[in-house]
């Protein structure tokens, strides 16, 4: 069994966790949202239900994980038997589910650049149809997704290491 990766210390994790729970619909949504919906209002009641409800998940999961040194349908098993193991599968299926929609987003911002870096600028004046053109979408995932796979086969922290220089010598 090959052994498990780890954090080098307490900034990765947070770093982690951070961008982990942030995610892309933060970045995205929350402006409007927050402009749309009362401002200062809807800051506070947002930062409530996180910490009600995000908080004790993250932290139930990360428990739950360093208890156990499983995955999350290992760890469900271990906990209560096969038929909890159904909960830990959600939890596996859901991340698929998050990877394929993040997948479709970052090749359109892939493509994006690089269509922009070739002087293409029309993109810019039509990108809902730049992401309706099927076969644009399905180059550039498919090329982000192979490129995510190929770095993360040497392990996270390995293959990011390595790649970084690689791309962005000193």
């Amino acid at each position: 069994m090959s052994s498990r990766g780890n954090f080098s210390g307490k900034l990765g994790f947070i770093a982690a966790a951070a961008g982990s729970a942030v995610g892309l619909g933060n970045i995205w949504r929350f402006p409007y949202e927050t402009g749309s919906n009362g401002g200062a209002a809807f800051v506070i009641i947002y930062l409530i239900c996180a910490f009600v409800l995000c908080f004790p998940v993250m932290v139930s999961e990360i428990a739950l994980g360093r208890r156990s040194q499983l995955n999350p349908y290992g760890t469900f098993v271990s906990l209560g038997g096969k038929r909890w193991g159904f909960i830990g599968l959600m939890g596996i299926i859901s991340g698929f589910m998050i990877l394929s929609f993040y997948n479709v987003v970052a090749g359109w911002s892939f493509g994006y650049f690089l269509h922009m870096i070739a002087g293409d600028f029309g993109v810019a004046k039509n990108f809902k149809g730049y992401t309706a053109d099927f076969w644009d979408n399905l180059f550039f995932s498919g090329f982000f997704m192979m490129a995510t796979a190929f770095i993360i086969s040497s392990g996270v922290q390995k293959g990011i290491e390595k790649w970084s220089k690689i791309l962005m010598p000193a």
